[in-house]
Order: C-alpha cells, then sequence, then structure tokens
C-alpha cells in the first residue's frame, strides 16, 4: 500500500528492467494506492491459490520490457513479454479485483505486451468471479515489434488448459476504457464463463508523428478459441463500443 516503484536501466546488455511485485505460491494479495514506472512487470502472481485478491487504485506509466544495450539504450529482444497485471495458475476461491487503476504508455517510451493478462487463472464461480472493472488503459504497443510482429492487447484471457481446473474462467470485464492499443482491445481467447460488458475500446492506430503503430490484424474485440480446447464456452460480449484504425495491406486506413 503506497509505494511507489521506479525501474532503472541495468545497465547490463541482455537484462530487463525490475518488476514492481513478483509472487508466487501465496494465500492474499492486495496492492493498492501504488505508483509504477518504467517497470517490465507490476503485478505477477503465479501458481497460487488466494482466498483474497484486491489490485486496486495504482498507477503505472511508460511499462518497459526491452532488454537493456548496456550503453543506456534499448535492444529489440524482449526477455519476458510484460504485464502490468499477469496471473499465471492461480485459483481465486473468493473472486477477485482489479479495478480502478491507471496505465499510461507514451509513444517511443514504453514497451508492454497485455496490460491484463489472465492466464490459466480463474474465479470459483459466477458469483465469485475475478471482476476487471473501471480501469483506464493506455498504450498497448512495442517499439521492438512495430509491424505485424506485436501480439499485445489491453485486456487479454489466456491459456491453452483442456482441464477445468486449471483453465481461465469465471471472469467478468466491464466498464473499462482501453485506448491506443497496437493489436487488439479486449481478447477472449480461451476460457469459460468469462463476459466483457460496457467496455470502450478506440485506437487511431497511428503515433503522435503520424506513423502506424497498428498491425493489418488489429481488432477491437477478439472472440475466438485461440487454443481450440474444450472448455471455451458460457462467455459474452454485450455493450462494447469504440473501435480500431489499422492499415490495410496498401497502407491506409481501414476500421475493425
Amino acid at each position: 500500500k503506497n509505494v511507489t516503484g521506479t525501474a532503472l536501466d541495468p545497465g547490463i546488455a541482455g537484462r530487463q528492467r525490475g518488476s514492481f511485485f513478483f509472487g508466487t505460491a501465496m494465500n492474499s494479495l492486495a496492492v493498492t494506492n501504488c505508483s509504477m514506472t518504467g517497470v517490465s512487470f507490476g503485478v505477477y502472481v503465479e501458481q497460487s491459490t488466494l482466498t483474497a485478491l484486491s489490485i486496486s487504485n495504482n498507477a503505472a506509466n511508460n511499462m518497459e520490457d526491452r532488454a537493456s544495450d548496456g550503453n543506456g539504450g534499448f535492444t529489440t529482444v524482449r526477455p519476458s513479454l510484460g504485464h502490468f497485471v499477469i496471473l499465471s495458475g492461480v485459483h481465486a476461491t473468493s473472486g477477485g479485483d482489479i479495478s480502478w487503476n491507471q496505465v499510461i504508455d507514451a509513444d517511443g517510451n514504453a514497451s508492454v505486451e497485455d496490460i491484463i493478462n489472465i492466464f490459466g487463472s480463474s474465479g470459483q464461480s459466477v458469483a465469485n468471479s475475478i471482476r476487471i472493472h473501471d480501469n483506464y488503459l493506455q498504450g498497448a504497443f512495442s517499439p521492438a515489434n512495430a509491424d505485424d510482429n506485436y501480439t499485445g492487447s489491453g485486456i487479454m484471457m489466456d491459456g491453452s488448459s483442456n482441464s477445468l481446473d486449471t483453465a481461465t474462467g469465471f471472469v467478468q470485464i466491464y466498464d473499462n476504457q482501453i485506448v491506443h492499443t497496437a493489436n487488439a482491445g479486449i481478447g477472449l481467447n480461451a476460457g469459460h464463463d468469462i463476459s466483457a460488458t460496457d467496455n470502450s475500446i478506440v485506437s487511431c492506430g497511428k503515433d503522435a508523428s503520424g506513423n502506424w503503430i497498428a498491425t493489418t490484424y488489429a481488432v477491437a474485440m477478439i472472440f475466438w478459441n485461440e487454443h481450440k480446447t474444450s472448455v471455451y464456452f458460457n462467455n459474452s460480449v454485450s455493450g462494447t463500443t469504440g473501435g480500431l484504425v489499422r492499415q490495410n495491406a496498401v497502407g491506409t486506413p481501414g476500421t475493425s
């Protein structure tokens, strides 16, 4: 609570900046009223059964997952794809709350994959879901992948498990503002019992200098059983508005 973290250039070629918080085999977690600058990861939790989960009222600026070149700059290598929040192998028995956070990444000064990624993680039930709501997420892109190699997004449901015990599930995504993404706004790419409701997704597809950052396949909303698992069901999208501008095959604007 009320912690400020600033990640510095490690000054060693190939090494990535540090994370704000990393935890494994945890029982409960609350991260509130914290600020993060230049971190590769904000809150990274893995392999945990949580009786309580709250990540709320935090601010992150210019997240950075590129490796240092050892001379104050960056390489095009991203040792680990960064996230503001990633839950990996987490089961939240009472559900959880990821809300009222602000992430602002500026063109040319940041690199991040999915701002929020729920990977093989779940709530307990529809009534005890992981709730992702009322977040302002601006800037999902990487200068290291400034073409069609970039795969990040604002909010992503992820994982390839075919087991209900380890699949992503019981997540509610609502009332979020997602702005300026190079690829997807929200992706329901895996899992079950996931809803996306009343979110706003807007991106012009270009940086402040007028150069394209959007991939040619950028979309506001993905609804896709990407890994073709047997546990992709009871998912829904409603009330989500906005859209992304992307370039078509000849480099002129299109929309999605």
